[in-house]
């Protein structure tokens, strides 16, 4: 595969993010693979759910055990998801993501980055990040390492424009 090699040529994903990526001026594979990150974030402190302090920013790997919806409001949802690891277990917040629940189910591996706050008197992980693992062997590409966030267009995504990039960078067929 040619660096030059159009995008709208690769998979249907990029047939229908065509106009946004034209947006961002990626028309081919080599203009994707130097669309520069405009900043990164550091997620790649890995820590065991008992070793969580306060106001700290982490990544946390454990296996899911419950997940529930919690309506606030008819425009408001709080998405509980508890995980394990084996020193304990956090209950994790997500925030007008109902859909999580139907695609998350009890069993699944989580890597999952965010800040370590009180909810009333429970400790829980405000969530910014999530990803799903095979084990928790995986490399990540969401959390659990300094993380590129992209200059973006509306209705394009950092998260996918990281999966694009390292699965091209991953195949070193370049």
């Amino acid at each position: 595969m040619d660096v030059q090699t159009p995008v709208v040529s690769l998979d249907r994903t990029f047939k229908l993010q065509a106009k946004k990526l034209a947006k961002l001026g990626i028309y081919t594979i080599q203009d994707l693979l130097y669309h520069v990150p405009n900043r990164y974030e550091d997620l790649s402190l890995i820590t065991k759910i008992n070793h969580t302090q306060i106001s700290e920013s982490v990544t946390l790997q454990g296996i899911i055990v419950s997940l529930k919806n919690e309506y606030r409001s008819r425009f408001f949802t709080i998405q509980k998801i508890k995980i394990e690891d084996d020193t304990g277990g956090i209950e994790c917040r997500f925030f007008n993501q109902p859909y999580l629940i139907k695609n998350l189910k009890e069993g699944d591996i989580l890597s999952i980055s965010g800040t370590v706050e009180f909810y009333g008197k429970t400790k829980c992980l405000a969530v910014k990040e999530y990803e799903v693992l095979q084990d928790l062997k995986q490399e990540t590409i969401h959390t659990g390492r300094l993380v590129p966030v992209y200059p973006l267009t509306h209705g394009l995504s950092s998260k996918w424009l990281r999966n694009k990039t390292f699965n091209f960078i991953k195949r070193q067929e370049l």
